[in-house]
């Protein structure tokens, strides 16, 4: 057995979770320039100049012309021209030439590094003006942005309600929103059973509440119900808080989490719960909080410790409700026939992505197909007794809060030593390979292209991403979300496709893929490095492999067929079960060992 190094990976976390953009090494081409055309205002309203041309060469050449003015009730201002990038200054940028009668366009003053653009030329009966600033030569060898890549499908962006990121996470970490749980008086009884191992019991940092003298853990909020009792309620935390380098951190998923459990195992306490002589009151929740325990608990079972059932919870969620009234029923009212077919023990999984992708992402999901305002489809995810559209309504008040504060949340900081110079040559093998697809970040302009990369290109298990494009997969649910409450302020859409994630913070979010198949990022970048079976050596986040930004793993001779001697098949990841597979996203294969050293040690930078 042995323990994995590093390697890089930029492309790798393409896959991971609800991302956009795609994942191939696209070539830029340095030296060209290009000009946008003039954008037309409404009727009899002045015209606006066109949008500034760009432009880049190896010595720093000029940077494309202005905008024309538009013609109008007064010519329009062409914008200034970009200065070139190089390690010299970039040259100016010329400034935009004014209509008939109009103003002139606004020539640029300098920019950092390069030259100002030249003073517009006036039209007839018009002044040119000293004009606002062209940029100049970008960072030396910073070379040209890339392009999305041709081959993708863009999200469109969609408007999200305005929402109050502080009161949002204070809705988070403090309401009954899932809808049931147990009674204060029985919490102590049953809260371990109706818990999931892994996802730690410290509290909430900032967070002083106490159930019957105990600090409450993060993944549980203390609210009143509607009966006005205390009821303790699990929350979005059991998922979207893991821990890194020992601490918790708010947003990061969850690898750690050890879902191989039944959920249903929690009525196991009914007999003591009933002991405690219950008031109606508190038996009605209690029942009603079991009662869903039993019916969703074998649908969230996983094979392995660290892989999130979110894909199944979401369909029982859905296949249990009435589209309209959203009432509950314990029998399915819709199924999904190829999960219908699986054998005992198969299920679909994926890893939970961090939070922080959403400020950048137009479509949530890996496959990208929650689309819209995104604040309803987060609340499904929790909707465990969510029966009624009035109850909906009720929660859906405070959830562009938190869809607010989710959408602000930044990614971490990398907490160890960088080598900067081998960073920068990394810097310059990601904007050639792995931009086009996961976007640009600072000292770069910040891009995200919002992709959708067919599957058939990215190659990678499909499971996930062919959920909802068909009968067989799922597509009757899609067809009730859509048509239900939830549907009203944002579809899903569907396709075989996934998305190639932002890469912010990328080295926290280890395992890789979107089915945490591959341990770390320098297996994700050399596929032929990649285990058929392995598994966390522990789960002590301190323990971290800076040179292969992954947590220490061993590979092993045999999977949870045949688990080694001394080794629990629920701690082996086993690529050769369903929905399971570490195929795919082979793109750093093309890199050279240094090549990938240098995205590596770049990805630090993020």
């Amino acid at each position: 057995m042995r323990t994995t190094r590093a390697l890089p990976r930029s492309l790798a976390d393409f896959l991971l979770l609800l991302s956009v953009g795609g994942g191939v090494a696209g070539a830029f081409l340095p030296g060209c320039s290009s000009g946008d055309g003039n954008v037309t205002a409404p009727p009899n309203g002045p015209t606006v100049g066109g949008a500034s041309g760009s432009g880049s060469g190896p010595s720093g050449t000029a940077g494309g012309a202005g905008g024309g003015a538009g013609a109008g009730a007064t010519g329009g201002s062409g914008a200034a021209g970009s200065g070139g990038t190089s390690d010299t200054d970039g040259g100016s940028g010329a400034g935009g030439t004014s209509s008939t009668g109009g103003t002139s366009g606004a020539g640029g003053t300098s920019g950092p590094g390069g030259a100002g653009g030249a003073a517009g030329t006036s039209g007839t009966g018009g002044t040119g003006t000293g004009g606002a600033s062209g940029s100049g030569g970008a960072t030396p060898d910073a070379g040209s942005i890339p392009p999305p890549w041709p081959g993708g499908i863009p999200v469109p962006p969609s408007s999200q309600k305005p929402g109050n990121a502080a009161a949002g996470y204070d809705y988070l970490t403090n309401a009954g929103y899932f809808g049931c749980g147990l009674p204060t008086r029985f919490y102590g009884v049953a809260g371990a059973a109706a818990s999931i191992p892994g996802t730690g019991s410290e509290p909430l940092p900032g967070r002083n509440v106490t159930v019957n003298g105990t600090p409450l853990p993060h993944t549980w909020n203390l609210a009143k119900n509607a009966d006005g009792i205390d009821v303790v309620y699990q929350n979005c935390l059991m998922c979207h808080a893991g821990k890194f380098n020992g601490k918790l951190v708010v947003g990061l998923g969850n690898a750690d989490a050890d879902w191989t459990g039944n959920l249903a195992a929690a009525a196991n306490a009914y007999p003591l719960l009933l002991a405690l002589l219950p008031s109606p009151q508190e038996l009605k929740e209690l029942d009603r909080f079991i009662g869903r325990l039993k019916v969703i608990g074998p649908a969230a079972v996983m094979r392995t410790i660290g892989t999130n059932p979110a894909e199944m919870l979401a369909t029982t969620f859905i296949s249990h409700r009435d589209k309209k009234t959203l009432a509950w029923s314990d029998t399915p009212l819709v199924t999904i026939p190829v999960v219908d077919r699986l054998p005992a023990g198969d299920t679909i999984i994926s890893k939970v992505p961090p939070w922080w992708r959403m400020s950048k992402k137009h479509g949530q999901f890996y496959n990208g197909m929650g689309r819209g305002d995104h604040r309803r489809s987060m609340m499904l995810a929790g909707s465990l007794c969510t029966d009624s559209v009035e109850q909906a309504v009720a929660i859906d008040a405070h959830f562009n809060d938190v869809n607010a504060y989710i959408s602000t949340l930044p990614p971490p900081l990398y907490p160890f030593p960088i080598d900067r110079a081998l960073a920068e040559k990394g810097h310059a093998v990601f904007r050639t390979t792995c931009a086009t697809c996961h976007g640009t970040y600072a000292p770069d302009p910040v891009t995200y292209p919002n992709l959708l990369i067919p599957q058939t290109f990215i190659a990678s298990d499909d499971v996930v991403s062919l959920a909802g494009t068909t009968k067989d997969y799922g597509s009757e649910l899609v067809d009730w979300y859509n048509d239900s409450w939830y549907g009203e302020v944002g579809p899903y859409a569907p396709i075989n496709a996934y998305m190639g994630p932002p890469l912010d913070a990328v080295w926290a979010t280890a395992p890789y893929l979107h089915n945490g198949s591959v341990p770390d990022i320098a297996t994700l970048l050399d596929s032929t490095k990649r285990p058929k079976y392995w598994r966390r050596v522990d789960h002590d986040t301190t323990h971290y492999d800076q040179n292969a930004l992954g947590f220490p793993w061993q590979a092993l001779a045999a999977g949870q067929k045949a688990p080694p001697f001394g080794v629990a098949a629920k701690d082996i990841y086993d690529t050769e079960q369903y929905s399971h597979s570490n195929r795919g996203h082979t793109f750093g294969d093309a890199l050279t060992a240094d090549e990938r050293r240098a995205v590596i040690e770049y990805l630090k930078t993020l």
